[in-house]
């Protein structure tokens, strides 16, 4: 069998940049910040960090694109903040966490060093497949990590 590389998994290295930022957990706290889902019932403003696209020769001349997913809900189910238009909101949050992403450099991660660069966004979409009374507010944002290899792990679960 030839061995395989474990390459780094970007989404993990910026929720936990944010999550470890003390300006962002003020408005955002770690809990809330995810590479998965966004719940079922939402009262606060919820991030999620997913790839958008990964581009490179090989595992250690990587370049993923990350895209930060701020939500919003809208009032009257927003509680927190307990002012302010949701929409601004949500926009506010995605230009913090961009801003957060791009004066990053020379981060560990697990097996890696990354600096980020802020590419696109904060937009401003509304989304409403939850039903037109539960809108909630959408701003995404996009980063490019340049990540460096210090290690090659091998997948902990194969043979």
């Amino acid at each position: 069998m030839t061995e395989k590389t474990r390459i780094p998994f970007a989404p993990a290295a910026v929720r936990d940049r944010l999550r470890t930022d003390d300006d962002f957990a003020a408005v955002v706290p770690a809990e809330f910040i995810s590479t998965r889902d966004v719940p079922e019932k939402l009262t606060r403003p919820f991030v999620t960090c997913r790839s958008a696209t990964t581009t490179g020769r090989d595992a250690m001349l990587r370049k993923p694109m990350v895209q930060i997913d701020v939500w919003v809900p809208g009032r009257p189910t927003l509680e927190w903040p307990p002012s302010g238009d949701p929409e601004e909101i949500a926009w506010d949050i995605g230009g913090l966490a961009g801003e957060i992403i791009d004066r990053s450099s020379n981060i560990a991660f697990r097996n890696c060093g990354w600096a980020g660069n802020w590419v696109d966004g904060p937009m401003n979409l509304i989304d409403k497949t939850r039903g037109q009374d539960l809108p909630l507010y959408r701003a995404p944002v996009r980063v490019e990590l340049t990540m460096r290899m210090d290690t090659a792990p091998k997948f902990a679960w194969m043979p």
